[in-house]
């Protein structure tokens, strides 16, 4: 299956400098893959908290701009861990630029 079918979510969005956004994971499983591309501003982490808040831990992936190419993990590299409530996603701009990035939820994912 490739990326974009119908069983993936894309969101696209942007993340003010010094800025992260954050959402409840719903739906994903430890082996569920996230892509992520930054199209605009220097870069951004990604990874998974327990709270919205959380700061980046050891499992934090960083993207720098290149608006042709994604960086995938799963959402266990990345912290995802339902047993101990690491549930959030957050999606943080270290920088004082906005960052313009494409989210993919990949559907199917084993």
């Amino acid at each position: 299956m490739k990326y974009g079918s119908s069983k993936d979510t894309i969101r696209k969005g942007i993340v003010k400098g010094m800025q992260s956004t954050a959402r409840k994971a719903k739906g994903i499983k430890p082996y569920t893959k996230l892509r992520i591309k930054l199209k605009e501003g220097t870069s951004v982490q990604f990874y998974f908290g327990i709270t919205k808040t959380d700061l980046p831990t050891e499992k934090v992936k960083t993207i720098l701009k290149n608006p042709k190419a994604f960086i995938t993990a799963t959402a266990s590299s990345l912290g995802y861990n339902l047993k101990d409530d690491v549930i959030h996603f957050i999606i943080r701009n270290p920088n004082d630029d906005v960052a313009t990035l494409v989210r993919i939820v990949k559907g199917e994912s084993h």
